[in-house]
């Protein structure tokens, strides 16, 4: 980052080059994270997360243990859970004295949420947190009151990074220990992005509407801002310009694809339409219907064109992306004749399909890859498209929590039975037991997430991307209302991150 910011750069360098407190390198860490401002200083961020890993921490405070535990996790080392043991009495429960300790309850709130498969103490204390931190937040005063509040919507290791540093810089004038020179800094780097994220968004939406898609499919829903918002969650960082635009196009390109064989196009047109996205020839344009010529032509032509833009060694990642689609839409073909038929699979056999092949997240998990540079390698791309636990988990939880909120709008517009729906059918549940089912199916995917970001398979900004599809998905919604399919619910964030002016 350029020096020309008023040089808080170097000040804020020097605060965490030269802290030794254990409890002041936490809380000057986590500020930074909270602000979104971290990426400047990863190099020296890492060396105080080494020294916090390898040092000895013996404190009776649970905001401070609860911050090791989550600063330490969420950075790929583990924490055993058993450092809460302390604030348990002597029958297992977590202590009634901690009730009054609500910046404590946030903090071991949001630690335990990085919790891993069979850690029942985590479990215990997101419940016990969780359940007096709802009493307690209507009394609570501000910034505290807010905090609250977002975190029991989403805890802050499942919330979107831009959306938090957003609110904080609100918040964080009115902590105890603020401090200027990260405030003003903080400021100035949110106008900074905030404007470098417009012009890549103006620059999309007039490619988009040059492709005049929605001209010739009425059905194409025209959500360019909404698509580029989503990518916010999975990066935001200046480095990773082309890696936005490029997944933005990917992923509006796909909507449109997904509505074409859910909502309009007949049996026969999505067998030509399949045969032909197997073939990526622009002859095989002659096998279509009219109206999806176009599409199918544009489609192909903004591949190529983003092809032509990577550098030579990086030209194979866009095979794997075609690999991938020649699999989502054998999926999407799949369904329409189960439709067709008004077949019910077996769970199974319908969550095995609608996760991994036609859900379209690994195909995003992989897209999100294509611009990032060095680090996405042609193992990289191997290891993504092989559908590891991680990438699995991610989409399970954005298809699982799609089938959950939108289960009324696909019965609308008449699409195939979901997995929702035929779990209901084979295990004649209501929709409430399914429900339920289905949640504790997202659960037990996040903590595959925790899990794999600790084992770390590949360098972590590619584990970061596939984690924060997840993330921002959950965002979407159960912040938003439904946000995927009814984007005008996304508007109040979509305005606060890259339309309102930050007062300075």
């Amino acid at each position: 980052m350029a020096r020309g910011r008023g040089g808080q750069d170097e000040e804020i360098r020097a605060m965490i080059t030269t802290a030794i407190d254990t409890v002041e390198i936490m809380k000057l860490i986590d500020t930074l994270e909270h602000l979104c401002l971290d990426y400047h200083f990863e190099a020296e961020i890492n060396d105080k997360v080494q020294f916090l890993n390898g040092t000895k921490f013996d404190s009776d405070d649970l905001h401070q243990v609860g911050l090791r535990f989550r600063l330490l996790r969420q950075r790929g080392f583990y924490v055993p859970p058993d450092v809460f043991n302390k604030f348990k009495d002597e029958f297992g429960n977590f202590k009634t004295t901690l009730i009054g300790d609500t910046k404590g309850l946030l903090s071991l709130y949001n630690a335990a949420h990085l919790l891993l498969p069979n850690e029942t103490v985590l479990e215990d204390a997101i419940k016990f947190a969780g359940d007096n931190l709802k009493k307690a937040v209507h009394d609570l005063k501000s910034p505290l009151a807010e905090q609250v509040s977002r975190a029991l919507k989403s805890p802050l290791p499942r919330f979107m990074q831009k959306l938090e540093a957003r609110f904080y810089i609100d918040e964080y004038g009115d902590e105890e220990d603020s401090n200027d020179t990260i405030l003003k800094f903080a400021k100035l780097d949110f106008i900074a992005v905030q404007r470098e994220h417009c012009k890549e968004l103006k620059a999309l939406s007039l490619w988009w509407k040059d492709l005049r898609i929605t001209e010739t499919l009425p059905y194409a829903r025209d959500r360019i801002v909404e698509c580029y918002f989503w990518i916010l969650g999975v990066y935001f960082e200046p480095c990773y310009s082309r890696a936005r635009i490029i997944t933005t196009k990917y992923i509006i390109l796909l909507s449109v694809l997904d509505d074409t064989y859910d909502i309009y196009a007949t049996l026969d047109e999505c067998r030509l339409l399949t045969i032909a996205f197997k073939r990526w020839d622009k002859d095989a344009v002659d096998m279509l219907p009219e109206y999806i010529k176009s599409f199918y032509l544009k489609f192909i032509n903004s591949c190529n064109e983003i092809e032509s833009e990577l550098e030579p060694s990086e030209k194979f990642r866009v095979s794997h992306f075609k690999s991938q689609t020649e699999i989502m839409v054998d999926a999407y073909l799949q369904e329409a004749s189960w439709y067709a038929q008004d077949m019910f699979p077996e769970v199974d056999i319908r969550k095995e399909l609608s996760v991994v092949k036609s859900s379209g997240y690994p195909e995003l998990s992989c897209a999100s890859f294509i611009g990032m540079g060095e680090v996405a390698t042609k193992e990289a791309f191997d290891w993504v498209t092989s559908i590891p636990k991680i990438v699995r988990a991610s989409a399970e939880i954005c298809r699982f929590t799609d089938d959950i909120y939108s289960i009324e709008r696909e019965h609308r517009v008449g699409q195939c039975a979901s997995t929702f729906d035929c779990y209901m059918k084979q295990y004649n549940a209501t929709s409430e037991e399914t429900k339920e089912r289905f949640l504790s199916w997202i659960e037990d995917a996040w903590r595959t997430i925790n899990e794999e970001c600790i084992v770390e398979t590949v360098p972590r900004p590619l584990i970061e991307r596939v984690a924060n599809w997840a993330k921002i998905m959950h965002v979407i919604y159960t912040h938003c209302d439904n946000g995927y399919n009814m984007c005008e619910n996304l508007k109040d964030y979509i305005a606060v991150l890259l339309e309102e002016p930050l007062p300075f």
